[in-house]
């Protein structure tokens, strides 16, 4: 779905996808100037000196910078900050609160998480900078399972067989597509 999304955005798109070893604050820093950068080369690079210069907390300086820098592109840029309920640094979340109350406004932060984000989410949503997608809206409803398995999958099923796939994966995508390669080599759909 966030990946379909970023492929046909008109946004320059910076992606970062994190695991629990980002959690350490001058790593964070140091993935998140580099994720912008591909979208926009040497943006940056001040901020990030001063990122890595500061031994704990304090980031409003090097923030600043980068909100200033990002402020002056000619263009949108989204940054999409994938596996984020991995992160539980309390000075990233501190950071990235900082960030998003003085977000220049062509700067987009597209946080996928499993959980709420430890982000002053109320601020946000009062704000109205929050568009949120929830596990409902991921699953795919009967009609999509249905195409799924016939036109993506090529599956050729019964009403009931359709029905019964959706029971058991919930309409999740992964599940529809291992459930799919089973059907393909069984005799009994069901």
């Amino acid at each position: 779905f966030l990946a379909e999304w970023a492929q046909q955005s008109p946004l320059a798109i910076a992606w970062l996808t994190l695991d629990a070893e980002d959690n350490d604050r001058a790593r964070f820093a140091r993935y998140f100037v580099r994720a912008l950068q591909l979208a926009s080369p040497g943006l940056g690079e001040e901020a990030l000196e001063h990122f890595l210069s500061i031994k704990s907390g304090g980031n409003e300086l090097a923030l600043t910078l980068l909100i200033n820098e990002i402020t002056a592109l000619p263009v949108d840029l989204a940054l999409v900050l994938d596996e984020y309920h991995l992160i539980d640094n309390p000075l990233i979340h501190r950071s990235l609160n900082f960030l998003l109350t003085h977000r220049p406004r062509n700067l987009h932060l597209v946080i996928a998480s499993r959980t709420e984000p430890a982000l002053d989410m109320a601020f946000l949503r009062a704000k109205g900078w929050v568009v949120e997608f929830g596990p409902e809206a991921m699953r795919f409803k009967s009609e999509e399972v249905d195409l799924f398995l016939s036109q993506t999958m090529r599956l050729t099923l019964a009403p009931e067989t359709v029905q019964a796939r959706e029971a058991r994966t919930e309409g999740w995508i992964t599940g529809l597509q291992l459930a799919a390669i089973s059907l393909r080599y069984r005799s009994d759909p069901l």
